[in-house]
């Protein structure tokens, strides 16, 4: 059994190799020189294989057991709830530490900082980042 509370760390260090293998996956051409096929893993150690050959720096939590790849038409809506004990665990967790973020926001702000200094801010971010989670098309 696993504890809910316990974040998940899926920070990629190389979150442009990541997103490219995410667009090969999506669209069959790869976005890589190296001459290699990724096709779309059927299973958790093909996914982490694929992760590792593009060195994109992400590693998958020990506790996960199942991988589920959704395809999307783009006329079709899709709504992709997050697992209600780990939305929990989330808000618990901002309760006593920082909200992190990936550090290409970072150049997309322009370093500017979103204001965070209160648990209020932080939920309230953090509402809107499930938000945005739930119903983004990589737009």
């Amino acid at each position: 059994m696993y504890n809910p509370l316990e974040p998940i760390n899926m920070a990629a260090i190389n979150y442009e190799n990541w997103g490219r293998l995410v667009k090969t996956w999506a669209t069959g051409r790869s976005y890589f020189d190296d001459g290699t096929v990724y096709p779309v893993p059927e299973s958790l150690q093909e996914m982490q294989d694929q992760l590792d050959a593009v060195q994109s720096g992400l590693k998958l939590p020990a506790r996960m057991k199942k991988l589920q790849v959704v395809r999307v038409q783009s006329d079709t809506m899709m709504l992709r709830l997050p697992p209600p004990d780990m939305v929990a665990a989330s808000e618990e967790r901002l309760t006593r530490q920082e909200y992190t973020m990936p550090p290409f926001y970072d150049e997309a702000y322009q370093h500017q900082p979103v204001p965070m200094d209160t648990l209020e801010d932080r939920l309230k971010f953090h509402a809107r980042r499930i938000g945005d989670y739930t119903i983004a098309n990589c737009m």
